[in-house]
C-alpha cells in the first residue's frame, strides 16, 4: 500500500509534505487482523496523507475512524472520511458519532452494489445512487 502511494506521488510530481490526491478503501474485518499484527497498516497508510480514506465491511469502524481522528489531530492535513453502511442505525451513528465526511448507504435488496448516499435527512433508500461531500461549510451532492 505504502510503495502504490508513493508510486501515485511520484507519477503526479506530489511533494512528500503534501496530501496524494487518491483515496484508500480498507475493509474493517481485514483491520481486525493487521491493526492487531507488529505490522499495523493503518498508521502506514496514513503517513502517506491520502486524500480520502474509505471503511467498509466491519462490526466496529467507529474505532479506526478515531484512529484516523487522532492522527489527524497531529497534523495539517485532515484526511477526509468515507464510510459504507447497511442500515439507518449505521448511516446515523456514522453521522453523530463517527463524524464521517461521506456516508454510502448499500441496498441489500439486490445481488448488485447500490444505495444512497445521505446527509442525515432520510430515514429509507431508493435504488440511485447519490453521493454527497460535506465540506465545512456546505453540501455539495452530485448524482449519478
Amino acid at each position: 500500500m505504502k510503495d502504490d502511494l508513493r508510486s501515485i506521488r511520484q507519477a503526479l510530481g506530489v511533494p512528500t509534505d503534501t496530501p496524494v490526491p487518491a483515496g484508500v478503501g480498507l475493509v474493517g474485518w481485514v483491520l481486525d487482523k493487521t491493526e492487531s499484527s507488529g505490522d499495523p497498516l493503518l498508521p502506514t497508510v496514513l503517513e502517506e496523507m491520502p486524500s480520502v480514506i474509505w471503511f467498509a465491511f466491519g462490526t466496529d469502524l467507529g474505532k479506526y475512524i478515531s484512529q484516523v481522528r487522532t492522527y489527524d489531530a497531529k497534523r495539517s492535513h485532515q484526511t477526509l472520511i468515507f464510510v459504507i453502511v447497511n442500515s439507518v442505525e449505521e448511516a446515523r451513528r456514522a453521522a453523530t458519532e463517527w463524524k464521517v465526511d461521506s456516508i454510502v448507504v448499500q441496498g441489500t435488496s439486490f445481488t448488485r452494489m447500490h444505495g444512497i448516499l445521505v446527509d442525515g435527512n432520510h430515514d429509507s433508500w431508493n435504488d440511485s445512487f447519490h453521493i454527497t461531500f460535506r465540506r465545512p461549510r456546505e453540501w455539495r451532492s452530485r448524482n449519478l
